[in-house]
């Protein structure tokens, strides 16, 4: 089967659909974590860094293991398996009363963040050589989630609150981890055989000439920044109504 093929193109196109909703539901609960751990659970920020700090832990520990097993299994099948872990992260924030199911939730996640996007920034290298945009259009996938989970967080965050928040991200992952399983089969592989394929795409890449600069990188940035200003908007909000609540209660 040639790398270029339209089975290849397919199997890149659903990595980066599956990519936009896993994106999306990441970056909100990067976001939205410390604020649940304080309001809901009562953690304090000490706590709240030994929080992230179980999922960065982990997520570094299991990179190895997820680039061999991305090497020597199908990696629709390993980036799946992340996305399925990472839902059940979210579905164990959203029932946490405790630190303790907190931190394990949080470990989980770490994980299955290693093993999706391992295997899924591995399919949309394998057309690396024959398209040399690939790994932009991931990066464009992964904000393009950002702002297609983010703005539904604005309407749901009042009448569900943060339990209900992450049972909704927790579906985004399952649809995430749905697309990646129908995406078509990958070439078999060895060992070796990778290794062969990426000393073949680097040759084909340095010999390649550098791109002209286009106009894409200024518009990431501009995402970027509304991005943020979007996030700030949230926190003041959230800040805002614990005040109330608490100006409520000593009344």
């Amino acid at each position: 089967m040639s790398i270029d093929s339209p089975r290849p193109r397919r199997r890149q196109k659903r990595a980066l659909t599956s990519a936009v909703f896993l994106s999306g539901a990441g970056e909100v609960v990067d976001f939205m974590l410390p604020l649940f751990a304080a309001a809901s659970i009562g953690l304090t920020p000490a706590q709240i860094g030994v929080l992230l700090a179980v999922e960065l832990a982990v997520s570094l520990a299991v990179r190895p293991a997820a680039g061999s097993l991305a090497d020597r299994f199908e990696r629709r099948s390993v980036a799946a398996l992340g996305a399925l872990l990472y839902a059940a992260a979210c579905l164990g924030y959203a029932c946490a009363a405790d630190p303790a199911l907190a931190y394990a939730a949080a470990a989980v996640g770490g994980a299955g963040g290693a093993l999706l996007w391992v295997a899924l920034r591995a399919i949309v290298g394998e057309r690396l050589g024959e398209d040399s945009g690939a790994f932009a259009a991931l990066v464009s996938a992964e904000e393009t989630g950002s702002w297609v989970v983010f703005v539904p967080v604005f309407l749901l965050i009042g009448p569900v609150g943060y339990q209900g928040v992450f049972a909704a991200l927790a579906v985004c992952c399952l649809v995430g981890a749905v697309i990646m399983l129908t995406a078509p089969r990958g070439p078999a592989r060895t060992p070796s055989a990778s290794a062969a394929s990426a000393d073949t795409a680097a040759s084909a890449k340095e010999a390649e000439p550098a791109p002209p600069p286009t106009r894409r990188r200024s518009g990431h940035v501009r995402g970027a920044e509304l991005r943020h200003r979007l996030l700030v908007a949230l926190e003041v909000t959230h800040t805002r109504l614990l005040r109330q609540r608490v100006r409520v209660g000593n009344a």
